[in-house]
């Protein structure tokens, strides 16, 4: 009888344990079509131990248990994470399953993201900007006006400026709020380089 107590006692252990290096993603609902495929690639590249378990639709008494349970696992592990990764970790995981998403879920969309330059440009800045653009998934264009916009854009590139708005807007959903200021951090370590 103490030989059976004890190897339960040491099973327990053994899997809380392991749940405490694993994420495990309890998904309520249908995930937009990729979005888990993506989240399996990042946490891959980010060497993060990741299992999807999908709950269903119905939010019930039992579902509410095992998420409480499963959210006071993950939180020793994302404890791990953050110590090795920082505080903000997740923001910048939601972003990296952002970009995987463009690059594969998103990869057809064929709108691009313009930005009108007007002025003297510093063209190394903006090759910079499209290659890491590209490298996260995204289209983008640089539009040099010139110095003189004294004239108001053509029928055409405001059609396109406005495709491009809605793309924007599409990233901004996808990315999160920050990426451009993400994006901007790393085209200025690009040129440093």
């Amino acid at each position: 009888m103490k030989t059976t107590s004890l190897a339960i006692t040491i099973l327990f252990y053994a899997l809380s344990i392991h749940a405490q290096d694993t994420w495990e993603d309890y998904i309520l609902g249908k995930p937009m079509k990729g979005y888990i495929d993506a989240k399996k690639a990042t946490a891959q590249q980010w060497g993060l131990n990741y299992k999807a378990i999908f709950a269903g639709c119905i939010m019930s008494e039992k579902t509410q248990k095992k998420q409480a349970a499963i959210e006071k696992s993950n939180a020793l592990y994302f404890k791990k994470i953050a110590q090795k990764r920082g505080e903000d970790w997740q923001s910048i995981f939601r972003l990296d399953v952002g970009k995987e998403m463009n690059r594969t879920v998103f990869a057809k969309d064929t709108a691009v993201w313009l930005e009108i330059v007007q002025g003297r440009p510093n063209i190394a800045y903006f090759e910079a900007k499209e290659t890491l653009a590209k490298k996260w998934g995204i289209h983008y264009k640089a539009v040099f006006l010139g110095c003189d916009i004294s004239q108001s854009p053509d029928k055409s590139l405001q059609t396109k400026l406005e495709k491009s708005a809605q793309y924007l807007s599409r990233l901004n959903a996808r990315l999160g709020d920050n990426w451009q200021d993400v994006l901007e951090k790393e085209v200025q370590s690009a040129l440093i380089k």
